[in-house]
């Protein structure tokens, strides 16, 4: 009897693991979306303007011609002109001054017309999606302060010239919004005479490297849900909490982030800018900026699974919702907000607890006149 029992046993579990077998052979024939798909960028603002080695790449918007860069370490101080020239289909600006200092800029254009811009994205090291949530023009015809607030992924691989920048932009306050065993297992190294303040969306991860291995085929819904779910209903008092330090000048500049920078700090960001007056098709461009360096988190990806055993079958493609910022995602999380509380600005004052006080601050410290 014990012997039959042991063999209906053995063979109950041989039974699942042909199955789960079966199952991850079929999971790992599904085609993932293509490449394109998943890391769109939408463009947005009129002109950007990011470092190089030899000077400044300009990328204009359709139609524009860049003629004149002036350029300065602070907005009313723009002290350094240099023209702009078209090669191999890039425009760039040569001369890159003080690297270590964040530079402002004026762009003249062949139309006539001269916009302001900035560095949106700062050029860290260990920190490859450091982004400046100002510059952003509001539907009232003001704009969003540059250097007041900051987004990011995770801080734990900065480099001592990366602390040094993060001091030059006088930051104060570092809000990590990651869960316990991440930050137990990549804590921030936050430059020194900065505060660091731990606010957790979410205290773990729900979905898992278990979860991922037998549902990557349907990570994009589990993404949903997770924004749904996780991140706007039950983070909402944390949202509070984060936003709530943006009303308090003596903490700004500041910079939030969690892990890749998309999610957690994704939705902190969409609903500062919402407060901002900054239009939602705008938000959504902010949104999907993380996109610009999809080669650079996959490459980490590519490198932490190739130090573990993976699955037979396992794409790194059918991964790609992890790193994803899909402009689809960011309007999912809108629809949400306003299918369940009515309107983001009910959201706000509802769940995240937000008082018309703390609101009129965040525009006070935030909108320049």
């Amino acid at each position: 009897m014990a012997v039959t029992v042991v063999l209906y046993f053995l063979a109950l579990v041989l039974a699942l693991i042909l199955v789960a077998a079966a199952y991850l052979w079929w999971q790992s024939s599904i085609k993932p979306a293509p490449y394109d798909v998943m890391f769109e960028v939408r463009e947005g603002e009129p002109v950007r303007v990011s470092r190089e080695a030899d000077g400044w790449l300009v990328t204009p918007a359709d139609g524009l011609r860049p003629t004149t860069l002036r350029l300065g370490t602070s907005p009313d101080a723009l002290d350094a002109a240099s023209a702009v020239t078209f090669a191999n289909g890039r425009y760039h600006a040569a001369g890159l001054p003080r690297p270590l200092q964040r530079c402002f800029f004026e762009i003249d254009f062949q139309d006539g017309r001269t916009l302001p811009s900035a560095e949106r994205v700062l050029p860290l090291e260990g920190a490859v999606n450091f982004r400046d949530l100002g510059g952003y023009d509001t539907t009232d015809g003001r704009r969003v302060a540059w250097g007041r607030v900051y987004r990011s992924d995770e801080l734990y691989r900065l480099t001592d010239a990366d602390r040094v920048m993060i001091r030059e932009l006088g930051v104060k306050l570092i809000v990590d919004l990651r869960g316990d065993s991440e930050v137990a297992d990549r804590p921030d190294r936050a430059p020194e005479g900065v505060a660091y303040r731990r606010m957790p969306v979410y205290a773990r991860n729900p979905i898992g490297p278990l979860r991922v291995l037998f549902v990557r085929h349907r990570l994009d819904p589990a993404f949903k849900r997770l924004y749904r779910d996780t991140i706007i209903d039950d983070g909402a008092p944390v949202f509070g909490d984060v936003l709530r330090l943006v009303a308090d000048p003596a903490n700004l500049p500041l910079v939030w982030h969690c892990t890749s920078g998309k999610d957690r700090t994704g939705i902190a960001a969409a609903l500062l800018l919402h407060i901002c007056g900054v239009p939602r098709d705008t938000i959504i461009v902010d949104y999907t900026l993380t996109n610009l360096y999809a080669d650079k988190f996959l490459a980490v990806l590519r490198e932490a699974l190739s130090a573990i055993r993976t699955p037979p079958g396992v794409k790194i493609e059918q991964l790609y919702p992890f790193l994803s910022a899909r402009p689809e995602l960011i309007e999912h999380a809108f629809a949400h907000i306003e299918s369940t509380y009515g309107s983001v600005d009910d959201y706000l004052s509802g769940p995240v607890g937000l008082m018309a006080g703390d609101l009129a601050a965040i525009r006070r410290n935030l909108l320049a006149p």
